[in-house]
């Protein structure tokens, strides 16, 4: 199940970059491809964080 919070995060960072206007016609694909992967990278990142945060907490308690 840890990886299927994975699989919707990336879900959700796809559809915040078309939202965001990524999709746009005058976008080229290596420039849709780019902006998606850091999209992805800024999710991952908030997601590796609170992981690190929680076991910081439970190795402390």
């Amino acid at each position: 199940m840890e990886i299927a919070k994975y699989i919707i995060i990336t879900v959700i960072s796809i559809t915040l970059f078309g939202i965001l206007g990524g999709l746009a016609p005058d976008v080229t694909i290596v420039e849709m491809a780019v902006k998606a992967i850091f999209v992805g990278l800024i999710f991952a990142t908030v997601l590796v964080l609170r992981e690190a945060k929680t076991l910081l907490f439970n190795k402390i308690s």
